[in-house]
């Protein structure tokens, strides 16, 4: 469940518990899913996941678009995003995200969504998520 925080300028979630899930940035917004950490999947080696896909939740979530209509006929793609997970064996969640998010405020608004401000967290780029159109052409290339 999202609630809106004026004064934070981003969608919060309910619950007080650490959460995993996926995250887009958008003008000093974060705008995703977030789930409990004890409801995400586990693939067998340790590593907690959420079910969630970005395209997905881009496309079955109008809500987005409501906030911010700048982003109405944009891709999921086009926007930095990441995904958390958390690794049950270590103790500690891991923020996949673009690089342009690279930054302590950008951090502290992710922290706050997913209510990581007390839990140990690796931060690390990741390919899979960038905006930077170069990466993005060897990612797909025909090689």
């Amino acid at each position: 469940m999202f609630r809106r925080c004026i004064t934070c300028q981003y969608l919060i979630t309910v619950s007080t518990m650490a959460k995993i899930g996926i995250f887009w940035v958008y003008n000093h917004t974060v705008l995703g899913k977030a789930i409990d950490t004890l409801k995400g999947q586990d693939a067998g080696i340790g590593l907690i996941d959420s079910p969630d896909q970005h395209s997905d939740i881009w496309e079955n979530n109008k809500n987005f678009q409501s906030t911010f209509p700048a982003l109405i006929g944009m891709d999921y793609q086009d926007i930095p995003r990441g995904r958390i997970i958390f690794h049950k064996n270590k103790d500690y969640y891991i923020i996949y995200l673009d690089q342009t998010l690279i930054n302590k405020p950008t951090k502290q608004l992710i922290r706050s969504f997913f209510n990581l401000q007390d839990q140990r967290c690796s931060w690390q780029t990741d390919f899979h998520y960038t905006t930077q159109q170069d990466a993005l052409d060897l990612l797909f290339a025909d090689n």
